[in-house]
């Protein structure tokens, strides 16, 4: 019987770990089991101290490893000192040999060949730049208060209506400051007819320039006046509102037609020719 156990136990010896562990146990006598468990936690306990000899030499390669990079930093450091030193020393024999350079008389330095070259500024545009005319289509809404079924058109090309006014405003000059102000701003107001039969209109109003330095000035245009008389020439031309006869005008100072840019294109009631295209 001794036999055939030692002979049971050399066997599970040499049995691969898996088969082992799949042994059903149940199926031996106990004397056997308690050898197949015996096998089972030897294993197990030689498994467990081969990891833990493997982590050991993993940590001791690691330590050795981290105490090399130390000692080479310490040599690193060591050797930087040392150069700092030298360095230090070369400094000071520099500054030896400068004491005896300043006896000597410094030569002018070459002109450089090349000199940097200045960058220029751009220039800035003014925020409220001049202009020889101007519409004013954020003035629509008020016309359309007084006239109805109407469109602003941002043209200034001839339509097939076109009457010439004057309207008020005050200037003042973008080059020497001068200001003025005046009853007689050129304004050109165009008619155009429309396919979904509304009329569409647009109201050129010219600008003045500065008796002073004739530079143009910046317009700053009587809103009052502008609807109404807009408003007054659109409602005539839709059949509206029936023109009343010219009365004698008010005595004004002379409009100087050199200085009116409505004028110099031959769009303003004094200057040029006048068109009234009912």
């Amino acid at each position: 019987m001794a036999g055939a156990d030692e002979k049971f136990g050399a066997g599970l010896r040499k049995m691969d770990r898996h088969d082992l562990n799949r042994l059903t146990i149940q199926a031996y006598t106990r004397a056997q089991r308690r050898m197949i468990n015996e096998e089972r936690v030897r294993r197990k306990r030689a498994e467990a101290e081969a990891v833990a000899e493997e982590v050991a030499g993993a940590v001791a390669s690691t330590t050795a490893a981290l105490l090399d990079l130390i000692n080479t930093m310490a040599i690193l450091r060591m050797n930087s000192g040392g150069g700092s030193n030298s360095t230090t020393n070369r400094a000071e024999g520099n500054r030896g040999g400068n004491d005896f350079d300043e006896n000597r008389v410094s030569e002018p330095a070459a002109p450089d060949a090349h000199p940097p070259v200045k960058k220029k500024k751009p220039r800035k545009k003014p925020k409220n730049a001049t202009k020889k005319s101007y519409l004013f289509p954020e003035y629509h809404h008020l016309v359309a208060e007084e006239v109805k079924n109407i469109v602003f058109k941002s043209s200034t090309a001839d339509g097939t209506r076109y009457n010439e006014t004057w309207l008020v405003g005050s200037l003042k000059c973008s080059n020497c400051g001068r200001e003025w102000t005046t009853g007689k701003v050129a304004t050109a107001i165009r008619g155009y007819e429309q396919k979904n039969g509304q009329l569409g209109y647009s109201a050129e109003v010219f600008n003045q320039r500065c008796a002073k330095c004739k530079s143009l000035g910046h317009l700053t245009l009587d809103v009052d006046t502008y609807v109404e008389r807009v408003a007054r020439r659109l409602a005539i031309w839709k059949g509206e509102l029936i023109p009343e006869p010219r009365t004698g005008e008010k005595p004004t100072p002379p409009h100087e037609t050199d200085l009116c840019e409505g004028c110099a294109v031959g769009k303003c009631v004094r200057g040029g020719y006048r068109r009234v295209l009912f």
